[in-house]
């Protein structure tokens, strides 16, 4: 992995053979997902971002920490902007249903 870097309580690892345009694309791409999310349901202390490459795609695991608890959500597909995506949407419902 790849660690574009931290920004305002945000790290992505992108995998290892992404180009550095890859990198910065995943992370600029992941942070707009947070951004939308956090717009809507308030800020959160800190997210962790990790793609990786599968025999059938990308996986994207999504980590959002705030107030001392920890979610967690994986995604799936076929580039990762598509799995990054699929783990934010699944992030973003559980923290929906946790705010009641």
């Amino acid at each position: 992995m790849v660690t574009s870097g931290k920004r305002d309580g945000v790290v992505v690892d992108a995998p290892r053979n992404a180009s550095p345009r890859q990198q910065e694309e995943l992370g600029a791409f992941a942070r707009h997902c947070i951004h939308r999310i956090e717009k809507e349901l308030g800020t959160h202390d800190r997210w962790a971002i990790r793609i990786s490459t599968t025999a059938s795609g990308y996986t994207s695991y999504v980590e959002v920490h705030h107030l001392g608890v920890m979610l967690e959500m994986s995604g799936t597909g076929a580039d990762g902007e598509l799995a990054t995506l699929d783990a934010m949407v699944r992030v973003e419902q559980l923290l929906r249903e946790r705010r009641g």
